[in-house]
């Protein structure tokens, strides 16, 4: 289970992953990388899908993703995403009155970078219009304690100020 073919692709996945197209310039892996495993990701998908499915109109909800793809955000329990799917959980949002608290352009600037994310299944936004808010974002010790390394989503209660100067 160590080695280094169990965990990343060959070249001919690489080149078949690229539409046939070889990649002269990489190797598929270097050797003595010292390296932290990320192995608890669901503690931070589990938080993602119970806070976000908590959210009541007015809360704010904002994303910086490196994608938003069509998975479950609790795949042992919902394995098809069928109810902790991205698109459903989003949805939930907006249809709890969310939506003009929902940063928008992070998915926006997702579907212009990912195209397949924004298909006829999986975009929840595709008539809504889009309204400019100003943002504060603060990086704190507890959102890194339930922050995956690419991934950051966080929500502040109807309660918090929308003040902004």
């Amino acid at each position: 289970m160590l080695d280094a073919k169990e965990w990343f692709l060959s070249e001919e996945e690489i080149t078949d992953s690229r539409g046939g197209i070889p990649r002269d310039d990489m190797a598929v892996y270097t050797t003595g990388n010292k390296v932290a495993s990320y192995t608890v990701a669901d503690e931070f998908f589990n938080a993602v899908y119970d806070d976000l499915s908590a959210t009541n109109e007015g809360d704010r909800v904002m994303l910086a993703t490196w994608m938003a793809a069509l998975v479950p955000l609790k795949p042992d329990e919902d394995p098809t995403g069928k109810k902790t799917g991205f698109k459903e959980v989003f949805s939930g949002i907006v249809e709890r009155g969310g939506y003009e608290e929902l940063d928008a352009m992070t998915f926006i600037e997702a579907a212009d970078k990912l195209p397949y994310a924004v298909n006829d299944e999986s975009w929840f936004m595709d008539n809504l219009e889009i309204e400019s808010h100003v943002y504060f974002f603060a990086i704190t010790d507890a959102i890194r304690k339930v922050s995956d390394p690419q991934d950051t989503c966080t929500y502040s209660g109807n309660r918090s100020t929308k003040e902004t100067e």
